[in-house]
């Protein structure tokens, strides 16, 4: 198996989006991208101040409002039929963690992904593409 995602060169000023779409035809898959302009900000300090604390982990302070309107955007954008949605699997908590966070880290996937189409969660520790099985 090949795990190489250098199989397409790249090619300078070429965007993310060029590049997944040449990786997508290089793989055989017939799918369309989007890019999301409306996706929300979210308070970068509620995420920069990370402390050892379970009382203060970082699953417990990302607003509700936030995961609700991440889901309502990818409901709208899939609305259309859409046979797959792929999401980037947000960092687990490590094995040492108490049961309410865990607890609580699956309260934000739920909520991310409540009554959304298909949808794969992805977590990774670097981009491999397989170009060859």
């Amino acid at each position: 198996m090949n795990s190489d995602s250098s199989s397409v060169p790249r090619v300078q000023g070429e965007s993310a989006q060029e590049r997944l779409n040449e990786l997508l035809k290089l793989l055989r898959i017939d799918a369309t991208t989007h890019t999301v302009t409306e996706w929300p900000p979210l308070q970068e300090t509620k995420w920069l101040n990370d402390s050892d604390s379970e009382e203060n982990n970082i699953y417990q302070r990302v607003p509700l409002s936030y995961l609700q309107t991440v889901n309502n955007i990818m409901k709208h954008r899939c609305a259309d039929g859409t046979a797959v949605t792929f999401v980037q699997l947000p960092q687990p908590p490590p094995a040492t963690a108490s049961d309410a966070v865990c607890d609580q880290y699956l309260k934000v996937l739920d909520e991310l992904t409540k009554d959304l189409s298909p949808t794969i969660l992805v977590r990774g520790l670097k981009s491999v593409t397989s170009t060859s099985l």
